[in-house]
């Protein structure tokens, strides 16, 4: 009887485990992107990242370097919203991302970091028809879309950089 119990118990508990997790990102505030890009040094944590900022046309406007971690963010970037929001009486979009690398090793040169664990946060605020107030949005289809495939060019940048020999 106990067995029959909790057999379904644990199907469900597996179930939820497996789907919390989703490829190319995954979703702990339904108005945050979240994902792991990748591994790359120092060097080139900061310099594909400012590239890709670039080419993606977000203006920087805070950047900290520590022993512990880079941290980029960008201002808010004001966009047409997308089709799948336009539905919802949205007037107006925005998107702002926050990029963090945290060192995974140190070498015996100076303690300095040489790999760095890279994630993004992609996050979204819209403003609906007659009102002013931005708001926390849950993202849309196509703007996770549009976040999947900034990670995958930073990954693609990274996986790319010139590295240390």
């Amino acid at each position: 009887m106990r067995r029959m119990i909790l057999w379904p118990l644990i199907a469900v508990a597996l179930f939820t485990a497996c789907g919390s997790h989703s490829s190319g990102g995954k979703r702990q505030n339904p108005s945050t992107f979240q994902a792991r890009v990748g591994t790359a040094t120092a060097p080139d944590v900061r310099i594909k990242t400012n590239l890709l900022l670039t080419r993606y046309q977000f203006e920087l406007v805070r950047f900290e370097e520590s022993s512990h971690e880079f941290y980029f963010e960008t201002s808010w970037k004001y966009r047409e919203p997308f089709d799948d929001e336009k539905g919802n009486s949205v007037s107006a979009a925005r998107t702002r991302l926050i990029i963090r690398s945290r060192p995974r090793s140190r070498t015996g040169l100076g303690g300095t970091a040489d790999i760095h664990n890279v994630q993004i946060y992609g996050e979204n605020q819209l403003r609906l028809m007659g009102s002013e107030e931005w708001i926390n949005a849950p993202l849309s289809d196509e703007l996770m879309e549009y976040f999947r495939t900034f990670a995958r060019d930073l990954e693609t940048e990274l996986r790319s950089g010139v590295g240390r020999f």
